[in-house]
């Protein structure tokens, strides 16, 4: 998959848990396929007030589900938004500094 994002989620209790997570974005749809949707897989959950020590929580399968289902339907959490602005500052800098070297 590939780059781990995190997010936190209130559970029903009202605890606040931070859960590790990598999405796989699917592919859209065509004349003849109606595409596949992102799949998320959480790799790691844990409460947010968790000691270093502090073992993880097994989230019940349902619950899993559910931040799963959340996670797919808000892809502006996982999306990459594009080029890093500064690498592209960077690159002209660095094209700009080649050409005065070449003159």
């Amino acid at each position: 998959m590939g780059r781990s994002f995190f997010r936190r989620f209130e559970r029903d209790d009202g605890a606040e848990i931070e859960v590790e997570y990598q999405v796989s974005p699917g592919s859209p749809p065509s004349f003849d396929d109606p595409g596949v949707g992102p799949e998320v897989e959480i790799f790691r959950a844990w409460p947010v007030d968790a000691g270093k020590d502090d073992p993880d929580i097994i989230l019940p399968d349902e619950e899993r589900e559910q931040y799963e289902r959340t996670i797919a339907e808000n892809p502006e959490w996982w999306e990459d938004d594009g080029p890093d602005p500064d690498y592209l500052r960077d690159a002209r800098m660095d094209e700009r500094l080649t050409d005065a070297d070449r003159n």
